[in-house]
């Protein structure tokens, strides 16, 4: 039976916590275009799908899923939540990310470890924006874009040997 346990799991070795990028792109439907290694994680994606990658840094980037389960309706789905700041506002910056509100879009996120997730092969994810200007000099200045979804799975890991197709553009902003 498909719902029978399989194995257990040993004391993982010590590692860090936070995300050193992401990266997204315009989500399709097209779940052909999509090639699992035999681990489960992704080997391939269609050349049609170009990522860009957007810099992040500090502790305030954060990416989650979180198990749902309901004995009653016997069903269980996954909800993505993240959130990620990019510091510094400027006019090239504020129209991507209108289109980036806009639409639908798979997201990548690498750790420290450089483990890369794809969230949003599902139904994508929807991104919403908010700009900050602190009331402090000291206090964050730039965007804030958060990131939600439902997923029938956790996110597969992208595999380590994949290449997809990303941008060398990046907006520099100051």
């Amino acid at each position: 039976m498909a719902c029978d346990l399989t194995i257990g799991r040993a004391t993982a070795c010590k590692s860090v916590g936070g995300i050193k990028h992401i990266e997204i792109a315009n989500w399709t439907s097209a779940k052909a275009d999509v090639t699992f290694a035999a681990d489960g994680s992704v080997s391939a994606m269609g050349a049609a799908t170009t990522f860009f990658k957007y810099d992040v840094r500090g502790a305030s980037n954060v990416m989650d899923e979180t198990g749902e389960s309901s004995r009653d309706n016997n069903s269980k789905f996954y909800t993505i939540a993240g959130s990620y700041q990019l510091p510094y506002q400027d006019e090239l910056t504020t129209k991507e990310l209108e289109i980036v509100a806009s639409t639908r879009c798979f997201v990548i996120t690498e750790d420290f470890n450089g483990v890369r997730k794809i969230y949003g092969l599902s139904d994508g994810c929807d991104l919403s924006v908010s700009t900050n200007s602190g009331a402090a000099m000291g206090d964050f200045n730039g965007y804030t874009v958060a990131v939600t979804g439902i997923n029938p799975t956790l996110a597969p890991m992208v595999d380590g040997a994949t290449s997809l197709t990303t941008s060398a553009s990046q907006i520099s902003p100051n």
